[in-house]
């Protein structure tokens, strides 16, 4: 390409990394060449008495060596928010590059401080998936998260000379969200009241009442999963179904916080 065989040329495709970067080799010295110190080169170009060769890298398989093929900087086309709310819910992570790009992720979580951190990889279990993906999913997880950093490594398969991109977000619980309806139909969208940032704030309780003030559901550890139905007595309907209507609510707080009220519209889809 170059009028320089690729034998003797340090950057046979010329994209401004060298090949022995390219091809997986060792280049202790940063200089092009294998191996590092005093070298011995032979006729044909060869680098000798620094550990042989392997077969040069082709890490998206299609016939030709990465020495041998232009390729190009990736550049995340979506990152991490600083700051990801935790309410109790999945928290997914996740990044985004071009269509095509040959990239590995690595998930990381700092174990040291802000000032001083320490990066260790995450390990997928019952509570992390896909920590070796671009999406990065938080199940099971406990208030010990929040304040917790997490970063991805996002590493270019194809061109060596790229550094490893990192994106990283800061875990921060989420305000009090308490939705003013729901429609607890059974056609699988919102079914259930479901309130954000609830739990994780101390201990509470929380009930709700009809307009009469008569009590139909309470609860010390509510796990959004309240679907209209009475938890008091049976006298509403055989299926302890409440009417459709206004409810109101009164949360209560350990600590002796102000109360938080408000209501809550019940509305099922008619058959």
């Amino acid at each position: 390409m170059d009028g320089i065989p690729n034998t003797f040329d340090l950057d046979s495709d010329g994209d401004g990394c060298y090949d022995t970067l390219e091809a997986s080799f060792t280049d202790a010295d940063d200089n092009g060449l294998l191996g590092s110190g005093i070298l011995e080169i032979n006729l044909v170009g060869q680098v000798m008495n620094q550990g042989g060769y392997t077969p040069a890298s082709d890490n998206n398989s299609n016939g030709i060596p990465e020495y041998k093929e232009v390729n190009q900087l990736i550049r995340f086309e979506t990152e991490l928010q600083l700051i990801t709310f935790f309410s109790g819910d999945r928290i997914s992570l996740s990044v985004e590059v071009p269509i095509g790009s040959e990239v590995s992720y690595q998930w990381q979580i700092n174990t040291g401080t802000e000032e001083l951190p320490q990066w260790e990889n995450v390990e997928g279990n019952i509570m992390y998936s896909g920590t070796q993906s671009s999406q990065m999913n938080i199940d099971n997880a406990t208030e010990s998260i929040i304040g917790k950093q997490y970063r991805v490594l996002a590493t270019n398969l194809l061109f060596s000379c790229q550094e490893t991109m990192i994106s990283s977000t800061k875990i921060v619980l989420a305000d009090l969200e308490i939705p003013t309806a729901f429609s607890p139909d059974g056609d699988g969208f919102n079914d259930t009241w479901e309130i954000k940032g609830l739990n994780f704030k101390g201990a509470y309780e929380l009930t709700v009442f009809n307009r009469w003030e008569n009590i139909v559901f309470t609860t010390k550890n509510y796990q959004n999963d309240w679907a209209g139905t009475s938890t008091i007595s049976s006298f509403i309907s055989s299926s302890n179904q409440v009417p459709d209507g206004v409810y109101f609510y009164w949360i209560t707080w350990a600590d002796e916080t102000a109360p938080v009220s408000g209501y809550v519209y019940i509305k099922r889809r008619k058959n």
